[in-house]
């Protein structure tokens, strides 16, 4: 029968390498959405500039699709040639067609185009006056609500609220545009030299805006396109890099 000695106080008693698992680190894969958000101290960070370009882009697809089906349905009831060509509001009436084009508006304007707004909203804020800022809100807010109306109130058995809201989108955001283009031209200066020059891109693109829907008859889809693809345009001046951080409130330090 073996004899357990006591081990005395202060002698250190080695141990064996220990062979249990030993967990590594696995590598960090990229993800195919790594342009999209940045993580830094915890704080996750959006570029509304991703988000939109691929958005405007679907929506384009999406109209283009509608009107490539409509064209070559095989019953004739839309002719496109350069003399005739169907109207957008003529090839979203169609069922199943209204539904997507309200599915992919709705998203588009309350997801997207909302989003833009603020972000504008919050890049001005403190340069132009609040009544300025303001205003510009309200026509942008009319315009992604007139949007997905168009396509509730179709041109066959709503016609004249249907043309209210065309129109309401239309004169809107044009509006907007104008007012946004003219409020980052006049204080260009304050902002960084790499988005001064993107700054005047906006001017053109609105002053475009405003020429297609003086057009609007002649170019009705190049019109629609473009509006919807705006943002798409103006993203460029930055990235937009947001971060959604934990709400705080602000407390009042009584000295």
């Amino acid at each position: 029968m073996s004899q357990i000695l006591p081990i005395p106080y202060g002698q250190m008693v080695q141990q064996q390498p220990c062979t249990c698992y030993k967990h590594q680190q696995a590598t960090p894969k990229k993800s195919v959405f790594e342009r999209w958000f940045v993580d830094e101290d915890g704080s996750i960070s959006v570029s509304l500039r991703n988000l939109t370009i691929v958005s405007a882009l679907s929506v384009s697809v999406s109209l283009l699709t509608m009107l490539y089906f409509s064209c070559n349905d095989g019953t004739g009831e839309y002719v496109c040639t350069y003399e005739k060509f169907p109207m957008i509001s003529d090839v979203i009436h169609q069922e199943m067609y209204d539904r997507t084009f309200l599915l992919i508006t709705t998203i588009f304007m309350y997801g997207v185009q909302q989003v833009n707004i603020r972000a504008y909203f919050k890049k001005l804020y403190g340069l132009v006056s609040d009544q300025r800022n303001d205003t510009m809100m309200v026509f942008g807010i009319i315009a992604l609500v007139a949007l997905p109306m168009v396509g509730i109130f179709d041109n066959k058995n709503w016609i004249h609220p249907h043309v209210i809201c065309a129109a309401a989108f239309f004169l809107s955001f044009t509006i907007y545009g104008w007012m946004l283009a003219s409020s980052l031209e006049s204080n260009k200066d304050k902002f960084p030299q790499s988005e001064q020059a993107q700054i005047d891109t906006i001017g053109k693109a609105s002053t475009f805006m405003v020429c297609l829907t003086a057009a609007f008859g002649i170019l009705e889809w190049a019109t629609v396109l473009y509006y919807v693809n705006y943002f798409s345009i103006t993203s460029f001046v930055n990235p937009f890099y947001d971060s959604i951080h934990e709400f705080k409130a602000n407390k009042a330090i009584i000295v």
